[in-house]
């Protein structure tokens, strides 16, 4: 059952949205359309959060020492999206060469970084949210208002207490405290300073500021904290250990012999670019159990990657045994690409009833309220292996109502409720409490949920929809593109095709001589297609209405 949705905002909510990221960016947008006050916490000198190339890497490259200089940016040279920049974009802004007004610079399907970048610099600077920025503003704490708080005496002077709503807001207030950092990084100053009211202390590493807030949105990240795996005999071995969140190119590895710990995404990403510098790289993973795995492997695109299993010793000689597969003499470096924690340093979880401590933020009502918390405090962008932009923009859509009024949350209870039910199902299917985020074709049921709070008739057909207008194709595309993200997102789509296709084993190439614009061959690898479907497509390739390099595969 929907909760309920009311036609207009009752009350107006003084908003702090931590990090200017993706996330922070359109959850800005939705809020400020919704009515609200908002100003944007950036730790950074400018936005984008992760999607920000830096050659500075932390103090400690592995990321074990808790007191070392962090830097947020997990950004590599060479790294490319592994989305097509169709369904990376916002519903109503593009992430097209066109919406971006001149500053595209890869106008490629699978475009650099860079460009990710550059295209979130064009939705600030359309939507006017440069102005709510405050730049170099790490927040060190969010906690409860005192139930009456005091205005301190530099803010009775200036004036009456700093609020942005005249409405009673019926759950507690957020009293955030942030420090400003050195501005040197800053591409200008901020057109949104700190309010009269707030309360300022002077600090001898820069000024602190505490400032009242009606909610909180957490948009911080969570590619910043590495998660480390186990290495014995680590501390004795002589080669450089580091985690991918502070790899930045290859270069360093010229010649050497790398072992790249973990096979997804970012491990096969960073193996391949460290291969074109390395002498042999090892690309370790937990699912290669048996030879016949690690010889799976074998005659692809780099000859000098090897697989073995994860690393079970590390030798003060400079060797490396694996679970599976021949030990190594000599190992020059080892890279983890184990993944990240969730982080939130200003937050006192205890005392909000949360944790962290198996790798996801629990107890949480669809991945972003605290039960008992009300809509005060809002996690956005936590799920992972999905399709980002998109839900962080129904995620914030549905905060900036809740907020308003126009929409509301059900009961603690059946929020609390829902939190135990989730784990279950969770367990039930064999999965680890780390797993609690990951939606992966479960999105579009995420997406359905969200969009019913406030009342919109959502559908992922809209990435169909978005591609057919963009790209222009001819009559009859449709069923082309529903054949294109079949095969880029078997799973992910599997709702969307249920009348139409049937689930099989993994089947040799359709189309052998069709390759996508990086010179892969199209499979079709979890779902068939329908007849017509596949017609359709061989017909528009052999009138020459849609090219190869059109095709959309995602491996």
């Amino acid at each position: 059952m929907p909760p309920h949705s009311a036609a207009e905002p009752s009350r107006q909510c003084k908003v702090a949205v931590i990090g200017a990221g993706a996330a922070g960016l359109v959850a800005a947008r939705e809020l400020r359309r919704e009515g609200h006050d908002v100003v944007l916490l950036e730790q950074q000198g400018q936005l984008g959060g992760t999607w920000i190339y830096t050659d500075e890497v932390d103090g400690d490259l592995l990321g074990r020492d808790a007191s070392r200089r962090r830097v947020h940016s997990s950004m590599y040279q060479g790294l490319t999206t592994n989305l097509p920049r169709e369904i990376m974009g916002f519903a109503d802004f593009p992430f097209s060469t066109a919406a971006m007004a001149g500053s595209s610079i890869d106008a490629r399907r699978y475009p650099c970084s860079e460009e990710v970048l550059r295209y979130l610099q064009a939705f600030a600077q359309h939507y006017h949210l440069t102005e709510l920025i405050r730049f170099n503003c790490q927040v060190q704490s969010v906690q409860h208002a005192p139930a009456a708080p005091a205005a301190p005496a530099a803010a009775a002077a200036a004036g009456p207490p700093d609020s942005s709503t005249a409405a009673d807001i019926p759950w507690k207030r957020w009293e955030v405290q942030w420090q400003q950092l050195p501005a040197a990084t800053s591409p200008a100053s901020s057109s949104n300073p700190p309010s009269p009211a707030a309360a300022v202390a002077a600090a001898a590493d820069g000024s602190m500021y505490t400032e009242l807030f009606d909610a909180v949105l957490v948009c911080n990240g969570h590619y910043s904290e590495p998660k480390l795996p186990q290495l014995p005999g680590a501390e004795g071995w002589p080669g450089l250990l580091m985690h991918s969140h502070n790899y930045r190119s290859a270069e360093r590895f010229k010649g050497q012999h790398v072992a790249v710990l973990g096979a997804s995404f970012s491990g096969q990403d960073v193996a391949r670019l460290v291969a074109q510098q390395a002498a042999c790289v090892y690309l370790c993973a937990r699912e290669w159990t048996t030879q016949q795995q690690l010889d799976a492997g074998r005659g692809g695109a780099a000859a000098n990657i090897q697989r073995r299993g994860m690393i079970t010793q590390l030798n003060a000689a400079g060797g490396a045994e694996f679970a599976v597969g021949q030990a190594v003499p000599q190992l020059d470096a080892v890279i983890c690409c184990t993944g990240y924690n969730y982080s939130f340093p200003f937050l006192d979880l205890q005392a909000l009833g949360l944790s962290t401590a198996q790798q996801h933020v629990a107890p949480l009502f669809q991945h972003m309220f605290v039960p008992g918390q009300g809509p005060g405090l809002a996690f956005i962008g936590l799920p992972w292996r999905v399709v980002p932009f998109p839900m962080f923009e129904l995620q914030a859509k549905l905060c900036g109502r809740v907020l308003s009024g126009r929409a509301s949350l059900p009961p603690a209870a059946e929020m609390a409720a829902w939190v135990q039910q989730h784990d279950k199902l969770l367990a039930a299917e064999g999965r680890p409490p780390s797993q609690s985020h990951y939606l992966d074709y479960k999105q579009l049921e995420y997406h359905a949920w969200l969009a019913s709070i406030w009342c919109l008739e959502w559908c992922d057909g809209v990435f169909c929809q978005r591609l057919l207008r963009e790209t222009s194709p001819p009559p009859g595309a449709g069923q082309f593109i529903l054949a294109q993200h079949a095969l880029a997102h078997p799973r992910l789509w599997r709702h969307f095709l249920d009348d139409k296709a049937k689930p099989v084993n993994p089947l040799p190439p359709r189309w052998p001589d069709l390759k996508d614009d990086r010179g892969r061959a199209v499979w079709l690898n979890s779902y068939e297609v329908t007849d017509d479907a596949r017609g359709a497509l061989r017909n528009l390739v052999e009138a020459g209405a849609i090219q190869p390099a059109n095709m959309v595969v995602i491996e």
